[in-house]
């Protein structure tokens, strides 16, 4: 007759130290991608590993390769200069809502079901849930951001979800004013869409597409009157609104299913905002750069990458490296020479010319990627490296003088020796 053993799960996690007879209790030899708690429902008993995860949303290069990536410091005294980033962030731990949260104002919903898994509460829209989040202080002129993390029921996703931001502080409404971002995926394919609707005004449509009905972050990156909307990873929709002055937000929830547990109800994990305060701490801290397709990204105060928008471009046909100094990120990037001669400068150091160029915008100069270095002066011209203001075909003009009038015995217009982004 068969024997029933019961096994409990190595919550004390992995020790290889001991022999078989003498593993301690509760602890294993082997193990993996397993944790003691399950990651969707918080529960001790035992689940895998949450899986991994790109650090940044945004394609780099968009797919093209990368070409440099280096990162750069910003010190205390410089820090002092910009406010301070903080999040708060809710996982719905118990039966209840903490006291940060109200119901909605309007009659969008009809009531707040927590589900309690042991220790932790996910909560699970029955059929519509909602709440507000607390007042509180933030800079509305940085960039902050306003997430909900959405979990699959039975690896599957049926309802609508919601995210308020912009309501207004004394009564909170996205109807009347506000922003609200709706993601609908109903149908358990991973098959995803939804708008970006203003409070009495416009709305707008995210870029659908279908996705593996996998838990992930629905994110609003609120930038002045910009608005970014993001799932798993994917930007649905950049989008310029109409102000709003009010800084109050929250959540909500809509299932197909009126069973609270049913197979086809939305659920959420966790709530986060990130945000900036004034007078901030003393501090430091590194932010990545990186370049791809010739353009160049670094990571703004919110942890996303953002591209800088200039007609500067690097090389996309080589690696480049790059250096830190002083707050400074200096760009080793160049290029095969347009043009090497001689020629003249005029009184003012500004205007150079040369007897054998007929036509300047024949070499395929370009006045933002291209410098000038001069060696071998005669009379008041000073040897150096300098940027283009503009040329035409009868002359080049620098952005600043070379000193004056004289001979250049070499002159050499080169790509790319310049120094990159500056914090």
């Amino acid at each position: 007759m068969a024997k029933t053993v019961s096994l409990d799960f190595p919550l004390a996690g992995v020790d290889r130290r001991w022999a078989v007879q003498r593993q301690p209790p509760y602890s294993t030899p082997d193990a993996l991608n397993v944790r003691p708690e399950a990651v969707a429902e918080g529960r001790t008993r035992g689940g895998s590993r949450p899986g991994m995860d790109k650090a940044y949303q945004e394609l780099i290069g968009l797919g093209h390769p990368m070409r440099m990536l280096n990162s750069v410091t910003i010190t205390s005294a410089e820090a002092m200069s910009e406010t301070f980033e903080t999040f708060e962030v809710d996982d719905f731990q118990g039966g209840a809502l903490s006291d940060a949260w109200s119901l909605p104002g309007w009659n969008a919903f009809d009531r707040i079901s927590p589900v309690s898994y042991s220790l932790a509460g996910p909560f699970i829209a029955c059929p519509k849930t909602g709440a507000v989040y607390k007042d509180f202080d933030y800079d509305t002129t940085e960039p902050y951001t306003v997430e909900m993390f959405i979990q699959p029921v039975n690896s599957s996703f049926h309802g609508n979800y919601f995210l308020y931001v912009r309501m207004n502080d004394a009564s909170p409404n996205p109807e009347t004013s506000g922003v609200t971002a709706k993601l609908v995926m109903r149908d358990g394919t991973g098959a995803y869409s939804g708008t970006l609707s203003v409070g009495g005004g416009a709305t707008y449509n995210f870029t659908g597409g279908t996705d593996v009905c996998d838990a992930g972050w629905f994110s609003l990156l609120i930038n002045g009157n910009i608005i970014r909307v993001y799932w798993r990873n994917k930007v649905l929709l950049t989008q310029t609104v109409s102000a709003q002055s009010g800084t109050r937000m929250g959540f909500g929830l809509q299932s197909d299913s009126l069973a609270a547990r049913g197979p086809r109800a939305a659920l959420i994990g966790a709530f986060r905002t990130r945000y900036f305060l004034e007078s901030p701490p003393q501090q430091y801290h590194t932010e990545l750069v990186a370049s791809g397709f010739g353009q160049f990204w670094y990571e703004d105060e919110t942890e996303h990458m953002i591209r800088l928008v200039s007609p500067v471009t690097l090389a996309n046909d080589r690696q480049i490296m790059a250096q830190e100094r002083a707050q400074r990120l200096y760009i080793a990037d160049y290029a095969d020479p347009r043009i090497t001669g001689t020629g003249t400068i005029d009184d003012t150091g500004l205007i150079l010319d040369d007897t054998d160029v007929t036509d300047w915008t024949d070499y395929g100069i370009s006045v933002a990627n291209d410098v000038v270095v001069i060696s071998d002066g005669t009379g008041a011209v000073v040897d150096g490296t300098y940027q283009i203001d503009s040329l035409d075909y009868g002359a080049l003009t620098l952005t600043a003088t070379a000193g004056g009038a004289g001979c250049l015995a070499t002159t050499t217009v080169a790509g790319r020796s310049r120094r990159s982004r500056s914090l």
